[in-house]
């Protein structure tokens, strides 16, 4: 029958110096399996998968930086919008005043009325003594 060694070491003083923290001991266990796979016979055996992942990599990369440039073209296409729609509606609302001051001057035309270019002015009210009006 084996025994079966604790990795801890304990140590019954109250300092407890003899005794690694846990997470210390799963990063240090972390590393020693990272250095074992990636030794030079590893790397050697797998450079064309190692390769392969530098590929999809890059590949990523570059979609993620096309799909950003795509994204700024298509809000900048989204505000020249906005601001073609805002200036056909301002168009669109001149050329409706033009076409009602024409019909409103061919009516008046048409009843013997004369369209003035003077602005008009503001009448003044006299004030009269209070017993003459």
């Amino acid at each position: 029958m084996t025994k079966i060694h604790d990795t801890a070491t304990t140590n019954t003083s109250d300092t407890n110096q003899g005794t690694p923290a846990p997470h210390a001991y799963s990063f240090v266990r972390s590393i020693k399996v990272l250095f074992r796979f990636l030794k030079f016979q590893w790397v050697f055996n797998n450079v064309f998968f190692i390769l392969f992942i530098c590929v999809l990599l890059i590949l990523h990369i570059a979609a993620a930086h096309l799909y950003d440039a795509q994204l700024r073209n298509i809000n900048m296409t989204t505000h020249n919008i906005e601001e073609l729609s805002y200036e056909y509606k301002m168009l669109q609302t001149e050329i409706v005043d033009r076409i009602l001051q024409k019909q409103v001057i061919t009516v008046e035309s048409k009843q013997g009325l004369s369209f003035t270019s003077v602005p008009p002015f503001l009448l003044k009210m006299e004030k009269y003594p209070s017993g003459n009006q």
